[in-house]
């Protein structure tokens, strides 16, 4: 098994991915062997037995303890009796008022030379009440939670090739209670459903071939309790994406990343109408050594194929039909690495649009995405 993992880091990159590498490195997690992955297939957390990693977005959530952190630890000698993860702080579910914040646990063994499980448990819980201190008199109170369950497998077809698959079950609720007024609004959709599995062939010492398939049934449905009457909102979304593409080192300072990526959704809000996208796109991401410490990413998508409809009464005609090109932005990355250490950021758009403070006046973040890795020995 040794071997094997050896021989996926020397194809897919030495270096571990966070969640800012992804962005800036093409912005497919799918086309890269790295520790974002494991949120998605829990048995990637095997390749991973000792890592620190924190994850934030711009200096503000990096200053306010808005940023979440993960740990990697491997159990027994050579991490023969699995790998545990924790995630503390980090995002669990987003209902229409606010984001709650949990925690997730996780475990992967192997099983055999060809087989690894892994499985990710979340919770998370939200529970504030708010009190109007004006005269005007009203008070709100807001709970929510989520249960998340996340089992996975990665079957190990030679020394190079692999699968990965994973299912995961959210079992979430809300419910907002408004005292004056006596008005409530809860949740009437409770679970999302999603299915993930990638494909990684060899296809020389350097590179390799990826396909991901991803799937997600979302029902997020309201009931609202207002002046006596009840009215319930239908809010189901799906989606469906395929990734395809290579992930190649033609020289020792530079990794290469092309693929193309599919992804179609839709939103059903029931007699409302629905909304529906679809987009073919062509995506690519280097990473280049910089010298001895820095290093330097780029990723860019461009939409070959988009549409946009809307059977929704938004619409003027009730109807919409939209087809475009689109070219999203380039999503630039820096990286400082010294020992066991790592540091990646993503640079902010707004840096090349505003200028610098003391030149324009305007004020920009520096990084939209900030990440710190720290590697230490398994035990």
């Amino acid at each position: 098994m040794r071997k094997i993992l050896g021989t996926l880091a020397l194809l897919l990159g030495v270096l571990s991915a966070t969640e800012t590498r992804v962005t800036t490195f093409g912005g497919v997690a799918d086309f890269l062997k790295d520790d974002a992955l494991a949120l998605k297939y829990p048995s990637q957390i095997l390749s991973f037995p000792g890592y620190l990693v924190l994850e934030a977005y711009d200096e503000a959530t990096l200053t306010s303890g808005n940023a979440y952190l993960k740990g990697y630890f491997g159990l027994g000698e050579n991490h023969s009796k699995g790998v545990f993860g924790v995630y503390l702080n980090i995002p669990v579910y987003t209902y229409p008022y606010r984001t709650i914040k949990g925690f997730m646990l996780s475990y992967g063994k192997y099983l055999g030379e060809k087989l690894g499980l892994g499985l990710n448990f979340g919770f998370g819980n939200y529970s504030r009440t708010y009190e109007d201190t004006t005269g005007a008199g009203f008070k709100n109170k807001e709970s929510a939670n989520i249960i998340s369950l996340n089992p996975g497998i990665t079957f190990y077809l030679s020394e190079t090739d692999f699968i990965d698959a994973a299912f995961k079950f959210n079992i979430h609720s809300f419910d907002v209670k408004s005292a004056t007024p006596r008005d409530t609004t809860k949740a009437k959709g409770t679970s999302d459903i999603s299915f993930d599995a990638r494909y990684m062939r060899s296809l020389s010492e350097y590179t390799s071939f990826v396909v991901g398939f991803h799937f997600l049934s979302s029902d997020n449905s309201i009931e609202e309790r207002a002046g006596g009457q009840t009215v319930e909102y239908t809010d189901k979304f799906s989606s469906f994406g395929l990734n395809i593409g290579i992930n190649t080192q033609p020289i020792d300072v530079l990794n290469f990343i092309l693929g193309f990526q599919i992804v179609n959704t839709s939103n059903d809000y029931g007699d409302a109408g629905k909304q529906g996208r679809f987009s073919f796109g062509a995506v690519t991401g280097l990473e280049a050594d910089l010298g001895k410490y820095f290093l330097l990413r780029l990723a860019a998508r461009k939409d070959l194929w988009g549409s946009y409809t809307d059977d929704y009464f938004s619409s003027p005609t009730g109807k919409l039909s939209v087809t475009s090109q689109d070219l999203l932005p380039l999503a630039l990355g820096f990286a400082y690495k010294r020992g066991n250490l790592r540091v990646d950021a993503q640079a902010s758009p707004d840096i090349f649009y505003n200028g610098p403070y003391f030149i324009t006046g305007r004020l920009s973040n520096f990084f939209t995405s900030i990440s710190i890795l720290y590697s230490f020995s398994s035990y």
